[in-house]
Parts: structure tokens; sequence; C-alpha cells
């Protein structure tokens, strides 16, 4: 149904989705950071990058948890949208050039991170997919468990 006209858009709610997300998110990016320059052994330039891909791959993996808290796991509304798949594509392609064409690369200060490297940054990266994911079970159960029974 329509909202009230006097409602804001964003409401106390959301604020604090937008909040607690962006949270874990920083939270994965510096912890993807301090495993590249110490884990890895990494050097500055790489860490760096490591961090600005995870911080990339991210937000783009965030799209999954946009979905419906009450809709299924893998079968969402998200995961039957191929523009989201063909998007996810786009941009993870166009990371990897601005990643190892040379130009680019000098614009953005990027250095390639190797596979360990790629590895932690799309293994980070899921960390607030799951955490999303964990999110949204417990939100539909509270709000399952709300509910008035109905005889």
């Amino acid at each position: 149904p329509p909202r009230p006209s006097d409602e804001p858009i964003l409401t106390r709610y959301h604020w604090g989705e937008i909040v607690g997300y962006g949270v874990v998110i920083a939270g994965t990016i510096l912890g993807a950071f301090a495993l590249a320059f110490t884990w890895l052994e990494m050097g500055p330039e790489q860490a760096v990058t490591v961090s600005f891909l995870t911080l990339s791959v991210a937000r783009l993996f965030h799209v999954f948890n946009m979905r419906n808290p009450d809709s299924g796991l893998l079968r969402n509304e998200i995961t039957r949208n191929p523009f989201v798949w063909g998007a996810l594509v786009l941009c993870i392609a166009l990371l990897s050039l601005a990643v190892y064409v040379t130009p680019l690369a000098r614009v953005l200060e990027v250095t390639p991170p190797g596979v360990d490297g790629w590895l932690l940054v799309f293994g980070a990266s899921l960390v607030p997919v799951l955490v999303g994911q964990v999110y949204l079970k417990l939100r539909s159960r509270w709000k399952d468990a709300q509910q008035p029974e109905t005889p």
C-alpha cells in the first residue's frame, strides 16, 4: 500500500540497516587490508589495492542482501534477475581492467594483487553477504514470532 505522505523515505529502521551494513563492510575492508599486509606479507601498494578491490566487490555482492527477508536464500527476486548477474560480471571485468591495463592502473595507483590477493578479495567480500543473510533469516524469524497465531 502507499505510504503516508508525511512518512520519510528512509525511516529510522532503514538508517539503522544502512549503518549496520556499512560497519560490517568497513570492518571487512580493514580486515582484508590487515591480512594482506601481515598474513600475505604484501607491500603497502598491494595491500591498498586489495582493500580497494574488497570495497568494490563487497559492494557488488551486497546486492544479494537486498532480497525480501521472506524469500528463499538461493531462489529469490535478486538471483533470478539476469540483469543483476550481467551487471556483476561487467563490473568485475571493469575492475580487472582497472588493475591490469597499465594506464588505468597508474591513474588509480593500483597494482595486481596476485592470486592470493584475489582469493582474499573474493573471500572477504563474501563476509558481508553471509552476515546479511544471517540477519535476514533472524529478521524473518523475529517477524514470524511477532505475528499472532491464526486459529
